[in-house]
């Protein structure tokens, strides 16, 4: 009951001002974004131009391929087909056994916000890691410290960062983002006004009434991540295609948007069908599922 009441006081203490997104003023369908995990086998221009045919204005961008491109370049090409980085995957992983990890991590998530300002993305998405072989709270303190250290260099950038929650199911041992409430209770420790959160459906789908708690948590919605899965996925990569699951995802959009999100809604569908499956089918399958969750059609 203790540890209940804590966490009540912090959420209270510190609450950030809702972000302005630069997609606020796009319809709703514009604001919908695929990821470049979905498109795993193609390269960063491949899908550069595949998103563009089937109607993109925006992307999720991954580090791996955009490195392997070039981040300069990816801007311009960007730039020149005239869309927008959603977010940027992925930083963190900072509990280290030892102090020389630990700050290599740090530093490879200031390289992270310094591509995310070159790409102008919306966000950077950070998986913050476990504790490692330290104790709980030496463990916390230590992510929340990094994660301090990078969001001075994001505010300084102009970058927000969106905390990635993991599922229970999935999560290691000493994950501190296993929950809703565990993700609200580190978010207020952090008391920094760059780091809010990815609202990744699938890893909160066993969240009790997440829908009704959707008021609770606008404050800190940085990014909205859609997927589908089945009743009982195997890993964090058995994401489905919208629609074809479980997850209420119409429901999520509709009750959003009534709120007042105006940001983008990201599609990662990290699994064995996407990467395996017909591209074109797939993308084109998400932007007419989303229309038709979204009660748009």
């Amino acid at each position: 009951m203790a540890r209940d009441k804590r966490s009540l006081v912090n959420r209270r203490s510190f609450l950030p001002s809702q972000v302005k997104s630069v997609c606020e003023t796009w319809p709703l369908l514009e604001r919908l974004a695929y990821h470049q995990t979905t498109t795993h086998r193609l390269t960063f221009k491949e899908d550069v131009e595949t998103y563009r045919k089937f109607g993109a204005r925006a992307f999720g961008a991954w580090r791996f391929k955009v490195e392997d491109f070039g981040e300069f370049r990816a801007f311009d090409l960007l730039k020149e087909r005239e869309l927008t980085v959603s977010s940027l995957s992925w930083a963190g992983g900072f509990a280290y056994s030892d102090g020389e990890a630990y700050e290599a991590a740090v530093a490879d998530a200031f390289d992270a916000v310094k591509m995310a300002q070159t790409l102008e993305a919306s966000c950077l998405v950070v998986l913050p890691g476990t504790r490692g072989s330290y104790t709980v709270n030496h463990g916390r303190r230590m992510i929340i410290e990094a994660l301090q250290r990078v969001g001075d260099v994001a505010g300084a950038r102009g970058v927000q960062v969106a905390l990635q929650p993991v599922d229970k199911t999935f999560a290691e041992d000493g994950c501190f983002l296993d929950s809703l409430d565990k993700m609200l209770d580190f978010l207020a420790d952090c008391q920094h006004p760059q780091i809010g959160l990815n609202l990744d459906l699938f890893h909160l789908r066993n969240t009790p009434r997440l829908i009704e708690r959707l008021p609770e948590l606008l404050p800190w919605i940085r990014l909205v991540q859609l997927s589908d899965c089945r009743q009982h996925p195997t890993s964090a990569m058995d994401r489905c295609p919208l629609g074809v699951g479980i997850l209420p995802v119409g429901e999520l959009v509709e009750a959003l948007e009534a709120l007042g999100y105006r940001g983008f809604y990201d599609v990662p569908l990290m699994s064995t069908t996407s990467r395996n499956g017909n591209y074109a089918q797939v993308l084109q399958s998400t932007r007419q599922t989303f229309e038709e969750l979204a009660g748009m059609r």
